[in-house]
């Protein structure tokens, strides 16, 4: 898609530059054909300037559309590439690795390590584990949140990876 842009960006200010320059545009579009024999007309100009301009600005607006489509499409793909990551990876390592011994984390260097392993920081708390990924867009980058058994679990929803595209 970035290269369809930068064309009908090209394109856009080769019709302007030949909507500017009349006589290079007739020489271009028929004026070859007659060999310098032939004049082209005011109508034929004023014609010829409209339909060059019309298409520069169009082929340059949609070359710019896609542009920003572009930046926002590669946006959520990232986006949603780190949260599959979350969800198949993440998610499911501290899952099988926090050990829980009451209400408080049973494991901690282990779960340090898992979390260095995988690129990822990790907060212990009273009777909770929250992850944070520093690669998040944004300002937050809590990704997880484990709680205890003992806590209520209903406030801090459910377990499962936040979403990416905030």
């Amino acid at each position: 898609m970035l290269v369809v842009a930068i064309f009908l960006i090209f394109l856009g200010l080769v019709a302007l530059f030949l909507s500017a320059r009349p006589k290079l545009a007739f020489f271009l579009d028929e004026g070859w054909k007659f060999r310098n024999k032939t004049e082209h007309s005011s109508t034929y100009e004023a014609v010829n300037f409209a339909k060059f301009l019309a298409f520069g600005l169009a082929a340059i607006v949609g070359g710019i559309v896609l542009l920003v489509m572009n930046v926002t499409f590669s946006r959520q793909d990232a986006a949603r590439a780190a949260f599959d990551h979350c969800q198949s990876e993440i998610f499911p390592q501290f899952t099988k690795t926090i050990r829980w011994n009451g209400g408080e984390l049973g494991n901690e260097d282990e779960v340090r390590s898992l979390a260095k392993g995988l690129g990822v920081n990790v907060v212990f708390a009273t009777g909770e584990v929250i992850v944070f990924d520093p690669k998040r867009q944004g300002d937050d980058k809590e990704v997880l949140r484990f709680l205890a058994a003992n806590h209520d679990q209903s406030w801090a929803g459910p377990f499962r990876c936040n979403d990416y595209d905030k």
